[in-house]
């Protein structure tokens, strides 16, 4: 008869979390520095709109 052991349980738990939280880790990171990025770009053209307006 398999005896199944709370410990034994527990870690694979534990491991099954790690496998599906590790994929949605690197998506989260991956999409966050996109959006960073593309603020980033929208901040240096303001700027650069900005200072061309001033030269004028």
């Amino acid at each position: 008869m398999v005896q199944f052991y709370i410990g034994d349980i527990i870690y694979q738990i534990i491991m099954f979390g790690m496998l599906i939280l590790i994929p949605i880790v690197c998506i989260v990171l991956f999409i966050t520095l996109k959006n960073r990025r593309n603020q980033l770009n929208a901040i240096e053209e303001k700027l650069d709109r900005m200072l061309a307006e001033r030269d004028e």
